[in-house]
């Protein structure tokens, strides 16, 4: 899988990933084969929409796939990782220009227990 796009490129209109048992957002193959070039931007990971409020998922987003860019998003009241890059293949990530773990004043929810978590490296 290459070239998947999550969110709205002009920020008109943002995804709300909330309440996710296992994650908000798996980038994650089988095996030897994962994702590549996924985008993840302008969206809402663990808030409700607006980001005003706290909707927690387990973690934000785990990566196992490479060349996978994370941008401009709110990644915040998760109970576990807020990004979490996770496998010897998870290479060549960007992540950039995220609000991770800090929740808007009118959040009452907590921020994030790790902002982010290495697990290969």
């Amino acid at each position: 899988m290459t070239g998947v796009h999550t969110g709205d490129r002009c920020c008109r209109i943002a995804n709300v990933f909330a309440d996710a048992t296992i994650a908000a957002i798996s980038i994650a193959g089988s095996g030897s084969v994962q994702p590549s070039e996924v985008l993840v931007e302008n969206n809402y990971i663990g808030t409700t929409p607006g980001g005003g409020g706290a909707e927690p998922n387990q973690r934000g987003i785990i990566v196992r796939g490479f060349n996978n860019r994370i941008r401009n998003n709110l990644i915040s009241n998760n109970l576990q990782n807020a990004i979490e890059l996770d496998d010897s293949l998870a290479t060549g990530n960007i992540v950039e220009y995220n609000t991770i773990g800090l929740p808007p004043p009118a959040c009452s929810g907590p921020a994030n227990r790790t902002v982010m978590a290495c697990m290969a490296c």
